[in-house]
């Protein structure tokens, strides 16, 4: 497994021991969902791109307008080539959505791959429900050619996301390879990316796999906007971007759309997503007031990098720092306390509680099984909080006592 992990560069990656076994009753209830939760928010971005402008839009979601021409806003609104990670707390008394995550590119996927090889090496039966969410990309970019002119496909990475540890896209090369008859699958950075590609026009008939966030582009943003320009065509643009800012969890929670929605994608936010509300001047007080009880996010942040547990902070400090990156720009969510597992952390297989994460993958509606995230320590459950990860294999109940038997036999 790790040198999988080695092979793709993931040396962010802290693996478990061991993955996880996943009901699959649980599985099929969180996919619907997590359907429910992605189609409420689909209607209620169609409504907001028939009544604010594209400027306004951005600023609502604290995205400067110079990022308009990189957002594909048919794609917004129609949600072809969507892919979603949706993030599930596991709590004593069922689940709560936590966060939506999207991007061809969403991190974790590798992780079923070391599930694989994990049974193999243990010679203990592998379930092939869910199964690894390449295998989805590759059924979603099949029906990509089949409607665009595309003749190469360029999984593209950047070079600071690399450098930071994150998994290069060689694994999603190789579910891809002899796509479409044989459509070139090559993987590059916007260092290696080919100057002949380059120029307006140039690069027709490409399409672009990002395996990068906006925030990534810390270097050489000029060659991002040069690729836009020769017109390859992005299958994720920065509408992604859009989708999975933190101000939906309270754009969801907010009634005044739910005239929107139907009844059971009502019932899905009621029940499965803690109360959230964007922060301002006027709820201010309250929330640091009641800050244990809630989380504070940033709209815009990935990898769990400010999010704030309210209990973990002063009121000074939290009002400071809320303070200096904007106020509108947070979010808080009702904090939920979660069913903590018991598992080993490392290979001394020392067993401790952890407090676990699930992530769900979806591309279009098509559920392709969970990624597994477990910290000991922090309640911010990511790679940079010191959390372990692993997949969470789905399985029925005869697959379950199966590898059960296998080891103990």
């Amino acid at each position: 497994m790790q040198a999988l992990l080695d092979e793709i560069g993931a040396a962010a990656f802290r693996l478990l021991p061991h993955p996880l076994l996943f009901p699959a009753d649980d599985f099929e209830r969180l996919a619907r969902l997590a359907r429910d939760l992605l189609s409420a928010q689909n209607k209620i971005v169609r409504h907001l791109c028939r009544h604010e402008s594209r400027a306004d839009m951005l600023a609502r979601f604290s995205l400067n307008d110079a990022l308009a021409r990189y957002v594909d806003w048919d794609e917004l609104e129609a949600g072809r080539r969507r892919v979603a990670r949706v993030d599930i707390l596991p709590l004593p008394d069922g689940y709560a959505v936590c966060e939506l995550n999207f991007s061809a590119a969403v991190g974790g996927a590798e992780l079923y791959d070391c599930y694989r090889r994990f049974m193999q090496t243990s010679r203990w039966p592998a379930c092939g429900r869910g199964g690894s969410p390449y295998a989805n990309l590759r059924t979603l970019y099949e029906d990509t050619l089949r409607s665009m002119e595309i003749d190469r496909i360029v999984l593209l990475d950047w070079s600071s996301h690399a450098a930071r540890g994150y998994a290069s896209p060689e694994l999603a090369r190789r579910y891809l390879a002899g796509i479409a008859n044989g459509v070139p699958v090559d993987v590059h950075t916007e260092l290696t990316y080919p100057s002949k590609w380059l120029g307006v026009g140039k690069g027709k008939g490409i399409l672009i796999h990002r395996n990068f966030v906006y925030d990534d582009m810390t270097v050489n943003i000029d060659l991002f906007d040069a690729i836009h320009r020769s017109g390859a065509q992005f299958s994720n643009g920065l509408e992604a971007e859009l989708l999975m800012n933190k101000a939906w969890l309270a754009l969801l929670c907010d009634e005044r759309f739910h005239p929107l929605l139907d009844e059971g994608e009502i019932a899905a936010i009621r029940n499965h997503v803690p109360h959230t509300f964007r922060l301002d001047e006027s709820t201010l007080a309250d929330a640091l007031a009641r800050k244990d009880d809630w989380v504070f996010k940033l709209n815009v942040s990935y990898g769990g990098v400010d999010v704030l547990i309210g209990k973990d902070h002063s009121t000074g400090a939290l009002a400071e720092r809320l303070r200096r990156q904007g106020l509108t720009n947070w979010i808080c969510q009702a904090f939920r306390e979660v069913a903590t597992m018991r598992h080993p952390f490392d290979e001394t297989f020392v067993a401790a509680e952890h407090k676990p994460v699930l992530g769900m993958y979806l591309h279009r509606d098509d559920a392709s099984g969970m990624v597994l995230r477990a910290n000991r320590f922090s309640s911010v459950v990511n790679a940079g909080s010191g959390a372990g990860v692993h997949w969470a294999a789905v399985v029925t109940e005869a697959e379950k006592a199966a590898v059960l038997a296998a080891i103990d036999g």
